[in-house]
């Protein structure tokens, strides 16, 4: 179970890193947009912004995961 709890953590931890690094590409590609549909700033914020707190609830979501783990085997031991 516990496993299962910190694979969805990490998965979100990866999710969160991957649309921030699409958002710092899309930034980073502002002058060279040729023939690709502009990048609204606003919106790529608004990704960003999405992307810090899914990585921050994953974290804590891990946090939690790993506390209780360590309760658990304390229990055990």
């Amino acid at each position: 179970m516990t496993q299962g709890i910190l694979n969805n953590a990490q998965q979100g931890i990866q999710t969160g890193l991957r649309q921030t690094q699409s958002v710092a590409n899309n930034i980073a590609n502002l002058s060279t947009q040729d023939d690709r549909p502009p990048v609204d700033i606003p919106t790529e914020m608004v990704i960003l912004m999405q992307a810090d707190h899914q990585i921050a609830a994953s974290l804590q979501v891990m946090s939690h995961a790993d506390k209780a783990l360590s309760a658990l085997i304390e229990q055990l031991a």
